[in-house]
């Protein structure tokens, strides 16, 4: 949860003006769009939090400036 914090002060619609991340979790919409939750809107707090838990669960927390 501390990288959310950090990422977006918990904030579910924020948005990186400069690369376009976006979300709890701040995902790129390249690394959105490769998580099981694509489908869905990265704006959703609960399906942000879902890919993130999967994304560190395959790759680790390597994929976060912000690691807490």
């Amino acid at each position: 949860m501390n990288v959310a914090w950090c990422e977006s002060r918990y904030h579910p619609n924020s948005v990186n003006s400069d690369s376009g991340a976006s979300g709890l979790f701040q995902f790129l919409p390249s690394t959105w769009s490769g998580t099981p939750y694509a489908k869905q809107s990265p704006f959703d707090p609960r399906a942000n939090a879902f890919a993130a838990a999967w994304l560190y669960s395959h790759y680790g927390p390597g994929r976060w400036v912000c690691q807490g």
